[in-house]
């Protein structure tokens, strides 16, 4: 999955990891993904003032069941600047708008107190707890008719 063009907030720019380290630039439809199934969009988070990396942003899309599933990291030293509720946002918009995805999931483990509020702030609601082995992993998600769609 490509981007035509980098996603950009406030305080970041959004592009697509590519691993030559080169932008891809194909010319598709909308923000330029494809309607492949399961394919997956990762994007690294770009500082927009010192164009220092400060993580990575994936969106797994699942076209059979029309929902994504999202993951991010970020460089520990940027946590407290909250580069990925900014980027999380933008991608949940990219997914939701553009994309007309019905769902945006991401998978919480460890559960911790700060993740929670962290998904709740970006938008994430919990859906479901359950066992996996001998921990218990919670499952967030954001449906599309939840979400404001701007007209």
């Amino acid at each position: 999955m490509i981007l035509q063009n980098p996603l950009e907030t406030d305080r970041l720019i959004l592009r697509p990891y590519i691993p030559s380290g080169q932008l891809a630039t194909d010319r598709l439809n909308g923000y330029g993904y494809e309607a492949n199934p399961n394919q997956e969009l990762t994007l690294v988070m770009i500082n927009r003032s010192t164009g220092q990396l400060v993580g990575s942003i994936t969106l797994e899309i699942d076209k059979q069941k029309n929902q994504g599933e999202m993951r991010f990291w970020v460089e520990y030293d940027c946590i407290d600047k909250e580069y990925h509720i900014e980027a999380a946002q933008a991608v949940i918009q990219l997914g939701l708008e553009n994309m007309e995805l019905n769902r945006i999931y991401t998978i919480l483990d460890p559960v911790t107190e700060n993740a929670i509020t962290t998904l709740n702030r970006i938008g994430l609601s919990h859906d479901i707890t359950y066992k996996d082995g001998y921990e218990y992993v919670q499952v967030f998600d954001i449906l599309r008719s939840q979400y404001v769609l701007d007209e």
